[in-house]
């Protein structure tokens, strides 16, 4: 502001002197106040021109900061994003091991119950064996079983040992003397 100044002075105290000299120092007085009012027009399109730039990189240094902003906004977002999937990495490998273990298992528990269904089933046969042969038997129930047995392996067979028995003990019956009371 101040050169603006200076050289409207320098303009008028030259032209000021001239004007009391001839033509020729008069023409050198037109160039001079040309040249003044030239260098005024350059310094003030050259200060606006400053004002631009300098608003300029205002707006450059706004737009930078709201860049870097983004720019973090954006990064801590990446990193949430790749915590997540480093978790879900490390999930999946989790059900990954489970799984490789569960496939380890799995047959050899099936093998292991299959083995005991098989052994379960020979053994039943044994064991209603041994309960049966343990059991006491009523008085006289072998004979009622071998009885119900032969029918059962041959029906129409005439018996000789049952038939021989009952006439025995028909003819037995008779010869006995009956018991008073009876």
């Amino acid at each position: 502001m101040k050169w603006r100044i200076a050289v409207v002075l320098m303009a008028a105290g030259v032209s000021v002197s001239i004007s009391g000299c001839n033509e020729e120092y008069a023409r050198v007085a037109e160039v001079a106040t040309q040249a003044a009012d030239r260098q005024a027009r350059q310094n003030q399109e050259l200060s606006d021109l400053n004002r631009e730039v300098a608003k300029a990189h205002q707006e450059l240094i706004n737009e930078e900061a709201s860049s870097r902003k983004d720019a973090m906004v954006v990064h801590t977002k990446l990193v949430e994003q790749q915590a997540e999937l480093n978790r879900q990495s490390q999930s999946i490998d989790d059900e990954r091991r489970d799984l490789a273990r569960q496939r380890y298992w799995e047959p050899i528990w099936a093998e292991i119950i299959s083995d005991l269904v098989a052994l379960a089933a020979c053994m039943l046969p044994l064991v209603v064996c041994a309960y049966l042969l343990h059991r006491s038997p009523a008085p006289g129930a072998a004979d009622e079983i071998s009885e119900v047995l032969l029918d059962q392996l041959e029906p129409t067979a005439p018996r000789i040992g049952v038939q021989q028995s009952t006439a025995l003990n028909v003819a037995d019956s008779s010869k006995q003397p009956a018991l008073p009371g009876s």
